[in-house]
């Protein structure tokens, strides 16, 4: 489906749609700027891109939201990449059939994604967390199967 290593989205993260890394990205999914549809939960400077038939969400906010700019209008742009989910297809739609990143595979155990990432920083029944390189890695889990539902790559809030 995608020429995207599993580094790409690393890389994208916590850039604005305009920088390469995030330019690169999105062309390999074939999504413009046209296509960030407003976020449902953010009333003022939220964008969603979404894909069930291709098995990711990426989640976006305003710049001026993000970050402090001495001027600027929030709900304009520049869009900055702050969350990204990949899907197992386990709860149904697709499976995202690109790298995941830091080595994770959709099959991988609770056990197997220690032994790849280290001890999680939080763990609780249907998530588990770890803080990678200035972001968070989750890792969502089916309740009832215990696979792994999406794997998700997240900007800290800034009160972490």
């Amino acid at each position: 489906m995608t020429d995207l290593t599993q580094g790409d989205l690393i890389a994208a993260l916590d850039k604005n749609h305009t920088s390469p890394e995030l330019v690169r990205v999105l062309k390999v999914l074939g999504i413009a700027e046209a296509d960030l549809e407003p976020h449902p939960w953010d009333k003022l400077g939220g964008r969603l891109v979404e894909s069930k038939e291709r098995g990711f969400q990426l989640e976006f906010t305003d710049e001026g939201k993000h970050r402090k700019l001495s001027y600027h209008d929030v709900g304009e742009g520049p869009w900055v990449l702050v969350q990204v989910f990949l899907r197992s297809g386990v709860d149904g739609g697709r499976r995202y059939s690109g790298q995941l990143p830091y080595g994770i595979t959709f099959d991988m155990t609770r056990e197997a994604l220690a032994k790849t990432l280290g001890a999680p920083a939080t763990s609780k029944p249907i998530v588990e967390t770890w803080q990678k390189d200035g972001h968070r890695v989750l890792v969502n889990f089916d309740r009832a199967s215990g696979s792994i539902k999406s794997v998700g790559l997240q900007v800290p809030t800034g009160d972490e």
